[in-house]
């Protein structure tokens, strides 16, 4: 691996990522140069879809109960699907969550019954557009147990004026100020979530 980077970093002018934290990783574990890294911050668009969000609002949290979701493109278990499950079940009967994409399977569907989370729990599975899911909560929740970069997730919530709460890890932080934009939690760490 070092003789490849070593060719790769003779090869290439800049190195761009959308965190600090990336190049920080690179310099230190894979002998980035110098001057070679690039921050290069991602950009979104306000999420449309806010016409579509009141009727989703009222299948997915009646009775104006409080909305939580969870958006995902893989049904990885570093996503903190475990976690994000066992804190709703420690949280008040009034919240209500939703997962919009992929989920860990038939095994994970068991234990929101375990957890008697059946009916506050609404697994949307993958959808090409969530733009209106953005509109209809009152919080994401990216409970991530593993490396993330910026999560594009958190700057949606946030065009569509919905703050996170989030794993403190990897460039998750670069993308919230605690308390003010969201609120930022050890990975793993159930109660605080």
């Amino acid at each position: 691996q070092a003789a490849v980077d070593a060719v790769s970093w003779r090869a290439l002018h800049e190195v761009s990522a959308p965190a600090e934290i990336v190049g920080e990783a690179l310099a230190a574990t894979r002998g980035l140069p110098e001057g070679r890294f690039r921050l290069v911050r991602y950009g979104v668009a306000a999420p449309g879809g806010d016409g579509d969000a009141a009727e989703l609002r009222a299948r997915l949290a009646p009775e104006g109960r409080l909305l939580v979701g969870m958006v995902t493109a893989s049904r990885s278990r570093e996503k903190g699907f475990d976690p994000f499950v066992e804190a709703l079940a420690q949280a008040r009967e009034q919240v209500h969550a939703v997962i919009v994409g992929p989920h860990p399977g038939e095994q994970f569907e068991r234990r929101l019954g375990e957890l008697g989370l059946n009916g506050r729990v609404t697994l949307e599975g993958s959808r090409t557009r969530v733009d209106s899911h953005y509109h209809a909560i009152d919080c994401l929740v990216l409970p991530s147990i593993a490396r993330e970069a910026v999560p594009l997730v958190i700057l949606e919530a946030a065009a569509a004026s919905r703050p996170s709460i989030a794993s403190r890890l990897s460039g998750v932080p670069e993308a919230i100020v605690d308390g003010e934009t969201g609120v930022l939690v050890e990975p793993g760490d159930v109660a605080a979530l």
